[in-house]
């Protein structure tokens, strides 16, 4: 079990905590802040994220490839506050500049984003996906 003070470790054989460059994809010490100093209700968050992603995820690339601006603003919105209960300042600033590119119906350099938007989120379902504090959730 984990807490505040003991960080997830990653499963590589080590008992090493999250940091470096995993502590810039994913801070566990503030996302553990934000729900309250309760880790084991950070994991089950972290594995209801992790189920639901899908479900996003369809839903957005389908929006930017029709450059749908209210679906792609509905979408990134839905993502945004599903990823806003962990510390992950990447993929949570790309989910918002998504959004606001819907909102203002600037789809310019939509498919870019997009896709720095898939790379920041599989880095960082590789950190939860790693992290064996979250595999029992």
């Amino acid at each position: 079990m984990s807490n505040a003070a003991n960080p997830p470790a990653a499963d590589s054989g080590t008992s090493q905590p999250l940091a470096g460059p995993l502590h810039d994809v994913f801070n566990y010490a503030a996302s553990v802040h934000l729900v309250g100093d309760d880790a084991d209700l950070l994991a089950q968050l972290v594995a209801v994220f992790i189920e639901q992603l899908p479900q996003l995820l369809g839903p957005l690339a389908a929006s930017v490839a029709n450059k749908d601006a209210k679906a792609i603003r509905q979408t990134a919105h839905a993502l945004t506050s599903s990823v806003s209960v962990l510390s992950a300042p990447g993929t949570r600033n790309l989910a918002h500049q998504l959004e606001l590119m819907g909102l203002n119906s600037d789809l310019a350099a939509v498919d870019q984003v997009h896709t720095e938007l898939l790379h920041e989120l599989s880095r960082l379902l590789h950190v939860l996906n790693s992290s064996s504090s979250f595999k029992a959730a």
